[in-house]
């Protein structure tokens, strides 16, 4: 009798210890692998790129900071031909008009009478950012294009009266410019480098995660839990590495997963505390599965933590991952996220600071420009950065009327010969076919000319030998003297023929029009222009 109420007692104690709750903490561990591209390249010895950065805010020193930064993961950087040819353009911050805007708080007394009113001011910028980057993957012949940027807006501090605003914005606007310049750089540059990694590289991914451990001080399977972990951790310490294979991590995981596996058939039922127990197992087990590259096992347990109803999201989530990561293995015809790898850069070019960045001068919100009419009328006026932007069949600028009142004034290309602004940009009104119009744009009867209508076109080379523009912002225009017409290298009959089209324009310089054959030339504004400073530089030498 004695003896069995004594194993009566045991087994009551026995209950009211599984009786105890279940109560789980977060304990953390490091993980190292490397991250599957979605666009694989599977040859390593074809992971070759080369970057040509053909505008980078109009500053020389971005372009070259930005042409250092940019760096994909497992592949070799070239100069050129590689096999992802990568063109980049940052365009220069689009700033809108500054407005002050006025908030205005009623104070009152205890009554709630309005006793005064307190009016706050502050400086409201708005600005649009935008840049550019293809790919073109000479593997496959695809070309993917990607666009950055956005409309933001600046608000200052408030100010207690308008003209402190004013004088805010006025002393500090320049600085204001370079701040939305720089800080839209600095973060697209990122953008396109996780842009190109994401698709093409095999980055290093160093970071923590977690297992569910039972701090339930009273819970028979407590220590167990905390000897596990404590041996978990340190396998994932000491073992897996980005680098080397998982066989001896898995060897080292091997009494946890033996463990955690046996825990739930020892604690059937459907009581909370039973399911969150067994909860803890199966996530420990899909965490240690989906590190070991194990997809499969997985999505099994995954599944196993859905049955349990406990956390299903949980589940639901590790099955996600589990079909990802089986989704990524196949695509890059692996077993394992763990191996070697190799980045070089055979370009020469040490990675640049973004502190290298010249300091800018301030310009002013207008400049001068003068006019030249077809009559050979020279028309001083003014125009900002917007107008200029806006150059194409015509020219908006600013000037006083007979009466002495400043307003807009449209030119006509066809009226004019050039445009001269106070930086030293000069625009020349010339004839071509255009690909790109800007909307609303059209000049009238542009069709009936067949598209080849009098624009405006910046300079950016001129000689005797051969004549370079910019239309647009965007479009390149090619031109003889003697020629009445421009060609457009936009157009698909210049694309499509690049190479012999261009060394057409260096006839009588065979050295400069087989470096066009050979494909040593982009149809790029610093590629174009540098073949044109080289055919001017030939012909200047072949004269007696």
């Amino acid at each position: 009798m004695k003896k069995n109420l004594i194993v009566a007692l045991l087994l009551l104690a026995y209950v009211g210890v599984k009786a105890q709750s279940s109560n789980l903490d977060r304990e953390y561990f490091k993980t190292s692998y490397v991250l599957l591209p979605t666009d694989p390249i599977l040859n390593d010895k074809d992971r070759t790129f080369n970057v040509s950065v053909t505008n980078a805010m109009n500053s020389s020193s971005r372009r070259d900071i930005a042409q250092s930064r940019i760096k994909i993961n497992g592949f070799s950087k070239l100069d050129n031909n590689g096999n992802l040819d990568i063109d980049i353009e940052i365009f220069n911050v689009e700033l809108g008009d500054m407005n002050i805007e006025k908030r205005e708080v009623e104070n009152k007394d205890k009554e709630g009478k309005v006793t005064s009113v307190s009016r706050y001011y502050k400086v409201v910028w708005p600005y649009k950012t935008y840049a550019t980057m293809s790919v073109n993957n000479q593997l496959i012949g695809e070309n993917k294009n990607f666009t950055y940027g956005k409309g933001e807006t600046y608000n200052s501090d408030e100010f207690r009266s308008y003209t402190k605003a004013k004088e805010f914005y006025n002393n500090n606007r320049y600085n204001l410019r370079d701040r939305f310049k720089s800080d839209f750089f600095k973060s697209v540059v990122g953008d396109m480098n996780y842009t190109l990694n994401k698709k093409y590289g095999y980055r290093i991914a160093d970071k923590k995660d977690q297992f569910w451990i039972l701090d339930s001080r009273k819970h028979p399977e407590t220590p167990k839990h905390k000897e596990m972990y404590e041996l978990m951790k340190e396998a994932f310490a000491s073992k897996m590495k980005s680098d080397v294979a998982t066989d001896e991590l898995a060897a080292a995981l091997a009494p946890a997963i033996e463990y955690f596996e046996g825990v739930p058939a020892r604690y059937p039922g459907d009581k909370k505390r039973i399911r969150k127990l067994r909860y803890s197992s199966y996530y420990n087990l899909a965490n240690i599965y989906y590190y070991l590259d194990n997809p499969e096992k997985t999505i099994e347990y995954g599944q196993m933590i859905i049955d349990n109803d406990y956390d299903k999201s949980d589940g639901k989530q590790f099955i996600k991952d589990g079909e990802y990561l089986r989704k990524q293995l196949d695509k890059n015809k692996l077993s394992t996220r763990h191996f070697e790898i190799v980045s070089e850069d055979l370009t020469g070019q040490a990675e640049m600071s973004f502190d290298e960045v010249e300091a800018e001068a301030a310009q002013p919100s207008e400049m001068v420009a003068y006019l030249i009419t077809t009559k050979n009328d020279t028309i001083a006026a003014k125009m900002n950065e917007a107008s200029i932007k806006d150059i194409a069949f015509t020219a908006k600028v600013r000037m006083a009327d007979e009466d002495g009142n400043v307003g807009d004034k449209f030119y006509k290309a066809k009226n004019c010969q050039a445009l001269a602004l106070s930086n030293g940009d000069m625009y020349e009104v010339i004839r071509f076919k255009e690909s790109s119009t800007k909307e609303g744009a059209v000049d009238v009867g542009q069709m009936a000319l067949g598209g080849a209508s009098p624009k405006f076109a910046k300079v950016l080379h001129k000689s005797d030998k051969i004549e370079l523009y910019l239309f647009n912002n965007e479009e390149i225009v090619l031109k003889r003297p003697a020629d009445e017409k421009g060609k457009s290298t936009s157009g698909t009959g210049f694309i499509f023929g690049f190479k012999k089209k261009l060394a057409a324009y260096a006839e009588g310089c065979p050295a400069v029009a087989e470096k066009a054959m050979n494909k040593e030339f982009k149809n790029t504004v610093e590629s174009l222009t540098q073949f044109c400073e080289m055919l001017s530089k030939c012909e200047s030498e072949s004269k007696p």
